[in-house]
């Protein structure tokens, strides 16, 4: 993906969800669990979108920044869940995209451990899924995961080393 679209639509992902915040924080009313679910559904294109267009966005920020618009009356542990209850299905991205939704799932599964789990069980449901199928996807996007962890770590020791910082 050209990185210049990428960088517009990080713009506007960005936007988007800044509109939903604050339209949660300014409910006229108690905000139930039930709408921001909604409004996570709403979202569910944009994630998609996000992820086919390179863009990593970290679900625990906005399971932070949703529930604190909800003043906590709906805890972020719930919204992260559900945030990734809405992602695309790998199976229907290419390499580049899973990539990216591997970068999303490991933040969300290091701040929610078992968020993987959840969603290897999600993947087995699937029509014609399987478990195995499933197992072998997470086993993907864990190695991707753990591949860009490395390449990061090496830069950053490489950039020390330099006196880079």
């Amino acid at each position: 993906m050209d990185d210049r679209f990428r960088q517009k639509f990080e713009e506007l992902f960005r936007i988007e969800i800044d509109g939903w915040a604050y339209g949660i924080a300014n409910y006229p009313g108690e905000v139930y669990g039930e709408l921001v679910h909604g409004i996570i559904k709403e979202l569910g294109s944009s994630f998609t979108l996000a992820i086919e267009a390179g863009v990593e966005f970290n679900i625990p920020e906005l399971a932070e920044r949703f529930s604190k618009a909800s003043k906590y009356l709906v805890p972020e542990k719930e919204i992260a869940f559900n945030i990734l209850a809405h992602l695309p299905h790998p199976a229907d991205l290419g390499d580049a995209e899973m990539e990216t939704l591997a970068g999303v799932i490991d933040t969300a599964e290091k701040a929610f451990p078992g968020a993987m789990k959840r969603l290897q069980t999600r993947w087995a449901k699937r029509e014609g899924g399987s478990e195995s199928e499933a197992a072998e996807i997470k086993d993907r996007i864990m190695l991707w995961a753990r591949q860009r962890e490395f390449k990061y770590n090496t830069w950053a020791k490489k950039a020390a080393q330099s006196g880079m910082f």
